[in-house]
């Protein structure tokens, strides 16, 4: 998506076989929520595993820094311009773990 800053952010896994990439201003809808993708690495070429991971809410800009474990299944997204409960942009970090089976999908397992 054009503006959408797709690489913003990249970090690769320490086995070298899982790239995430942030696009801190990806706006489907134009909420700006950001949007973070996981590509695998395998038989020469680079390919997306698992959905989309989007921001939580308008303007988050999810994306502008990610985190990815070793074996490529657990990432770290901040969200710089979340909202907290008090209402001021206190960042936000959101962790998800790859879910391989059937469903090959990003689990949210935890937040900061």
């Amino acid at each position: 998506q054009v503006g959408s800053n797709f690489g913003r952010s990249v970090e690769i896994s320490g086995d070298g076989n899982a790239l995430c990439v942030g696009a801190n201003k990806y706006s489907f809808d134009g909420s700006g929520k950001g949007l973070v993708r996981v590509f695998n690495y395998s038989n020469g070429s680079w390919a997306q595993i698992g959905n989309d991971i989007l921001g939580e809410n308008p303007g988050d800009q999810a994306g502008n820094r990610v985190s990815i474990s070793n074996d490529g299944h657990v990432v770290a997204i901040g969200a710089h311009n979340h909202f907290g409960s008090d209402g001021d942009r206190s960042g936000h970090v959101t962790v998800f773990r790859y879910n391989g089976g059937v469903n090959k999908t990003w689990k949210q397992i935890g937040d900061i």
